[in-house]
């Protein structure tokens, strides 16, 4: 799996033999102006998280994002695994959009909105807001950053059948990674489970098929992956 963080519990429902963790992308934080950002947040009507850590990173910038965010119209990009955790570390209930194209047909209308981008700037859902709101303001709260050979080599080494994507932008840094890795090969000749409709897009641009358990949230794909190895 490409989530480090996800480890222990698939671990505690699937034996520690049975896991394997092989990160591709480590996400470093950006240096934000918090001042900018709240400026930006008190004058718009809606907010979109492309990823439920980039809400856990605003907190950080912004300690009281929470009352900036109070009567706005909320959204993530990562279905209902993202809202939970604008929840968790807001208060609001977001629109749990599960690819950029249902955030877009969410804003319709919206006056000012504000975009807090993950590890890589989301062009596609920042073109279509653009086209649709009469101001946007972005912040990428994070850098993406190619893990290490030696852990990314872990994707192509023998004995792994089923594969669990947590992102996109793992998918992307996986199978163009920069050391010439076969590892488009390697999963086309294996389960991969995505996490989430906008996982799956990413794999399938590269022609991977992938199986979306019902839910993105962690416990339910933990499920979901432990029934498809077990049967």
């Amino acid at each position: 799996m490409t989530s480090p963080r996800a480890v222990e519990l698939f671990v505690r429902v699937l034996g520690q033999e049975r896991v394997v963790a092989a990160p591709v992308v480590r996400f470093v934080p950006r240096p934000i102006s918090a001042e900018e950002v709240a400026r930006a947040l008190a004058g718009a009507t809606h907010v979109v998280f492309v990823s439920g850590a980039a809400a856990y990173r605003l907190a950080e910038v912004l300690p009281g994002a929470g009352a900036l965010l109070a009567g706005k119209a909320v959204a993530t990009a990562e279905g209902a695994k993202g809202a939970v955790m604008v929840k968790n570390k807001f208060g609001v209930e977001a629109y749990p959009g599960q690819t950029w194209e249902e955030v877009a047909a969410w804003a319709r209308g919206c006056g000012a909105a504000v975009v807090f981008h993950h590890g890589e700037f989301h062009r596609e859902l920042a073109e279509a807001l653009e086209a649709l709101c009469r101001s946007v303001a972005h912040f990428q709260l994070y850098d993406a950053v190619p893990e290490d050979l030696d852990k990314m080599r872990l994707l192509v080494e023998p004995g792994g059948d089923v594969y669990v994507f947590f992102s996109g932008v793992a998918v992307e840094y996986a199978v163009e990674n920069p050391y010439g890795l076969p590892v488009a090969e390697r999963l086309r000749r294996a389960v991969n489970v995505a996490a989430g409709p906008a996982v799956a897009k990413a794999l399938a641009k590269y022609g991977i098929e992938a199986v979306v358990p019902p839910s993105g949230r962690l416990g339910d794909v933990v499920k979901f992956v432990a029934s498809l190895i077990r049967g």
